[in-house]
């Protein structure tokens, strides 16, 4: 079992199973945002192939996060979003810029509907997306950040 106030680092859909159900009183978390970072680990969350991939996963971890909450608890989640992208730059700048690639040939535009003339240079709604899902999940949403 893991140990109260103590740091952990390693697989959060590992780590997240040792929590025992109705166990945590507040979750503030800011997952890794989609295609904007590569950390350097195989595998590592936020690098998916498309973004419904990403939510996807990112919906399944917040299924565990729920069983570890409890009722009367509440989480706060710090999500960005991400830019469908032209092709002709990356979109980072100097501090997000470790990709070292255009988000046209990676995730935010290969292979996905981000490649369709709607997504191209717009944010792709990673957000509203993650949200809906979570409300249609049984979370509720009571704050909005601006």
């Amino acid at each position: 079992m893991l140990m109260l106030n103590k740091i952990y680092n390693g697989d959060c859909f590992e780590l997240i199973k040792q929590i025992p159900d109705e166990f945590i009183d507040c979750i503030v978390t800011s997952p890794p945002y989609w295609n904007l970072r590569d950390y350097g680990v195989e595998g590592q969350f936020g690098l998916e192939k498309n973004f419904s991939d990403y939510i996807n996963k990112l919906l399944f971890l917040f299924d565990e996060v729920k069983r570890i909450l409890k009722p009367t608890g509440t989480c706060w989640v710090n999500l960005g979003d991400t830019y469908g992208g032209s092709g002709n730059s990356s979109g980072h700048t100097p501090e997000t810029d470790n990709l070292k690639r255009s988000t046209f040939n990676y995730g935010a535009t290969k292979g996905n509907m981000a490649l369709t003339k709607d997504y191209v240079k717009s944010l792709i709604g990673i957000p509203d997306r993650f949200k809906i899902g979570m409300i249609d999940r049984g979370w509720k949403c009571s704050v909005i950040g601006v």
